[in-house]
């Protein structure tokens, strides 16, 4: 009768403990946690500009002086004209791109929540603080262009009754000149990607 009653206790301990070791095997708990902590500060200042103006093409100045007792009349002068001018194209182009905090994060759980019973918790914490600031100046210029005739003038100088023989003079300025001008054409972007944040749970 011990040996019996030594038997079934002995039994009874095992049937109590397998469910023990299976649930050590079968349940598991995996935590991972991220943190990603940026700051940033930026600062941008861009001047462009192109110009192809401020052009000159005036005609040229004539005059005449006359001085003396007499017979000193009938001069001439004329001034030459002006010239041609042809500008090009006057083009200015500005272009900021900023990438500013950018979080890649990838979790990768090796299979580790696949099997069994458990219980997985991913934290991923993205703190960003940005300041941006952004200056662009474009430009183009292909004006401010001048193309004036020439001025004209005589001056007698004498006694009065030295006039009629000191006259019949002429002067003539130049004719302006011709400026052509092209296109003038200007163009700027700015794109501020900021704060982008990307989670990848495998």
């Amino acid at each position: 009768m011990k040996k019996l009653i030594a038997l079934t206790t002995a039994a009874a301990f095992l049937a109590v403990a397998a469910p023990a070791l299976a649930k050590d095997k079968d349940w598991h708990s995996t935590t991972v946690t991220v943190n990603n902590t940026n700051s940033s500060y930026v600062s941008n200042t861009v001047n462009t500009s192109s110009n192809t103006g401020g052009n000159v093409a005036n005609g040229g100045s004539a005059s005449n002086s006359v001085s003396g007792l007499g017979d000193n009349g009938g001069n001439s002068a004329t001034g030459g004209n002006g010239g041609l001018i042809e500008t090009g194209n006057a083009t200015s182009y500005a272009s900021v791109v900023n990438g500013v905090n950018s979080n890649n994060t990838n979790v990768d759980l090796c299979g580790c929540n696949t099997s069994g019973h458990g219980k997985t918790t991913i934290g991923v914490n993205n703190y960003n603080s940005a300041l941006v600031g952004n200056t662009v100046n474009t430009s183009s210029n292909t004006g401010y262009n001048t193309a004036n005739g020439g001025n004209a003038g005589n001056s007698v100088t004498g006694p009065w009754w030295t006039d009629p023989w000191n006259g019949g003079n002429s002067a003539h300025g130049g004719n302006a000149g011709t400026i052509l001008t092209s296109d003038a054409y200007s163009e700027s972007g700015v794109v501020n990607v900021v704060g982008s944040n990307v989670t990848v749970v495998k």
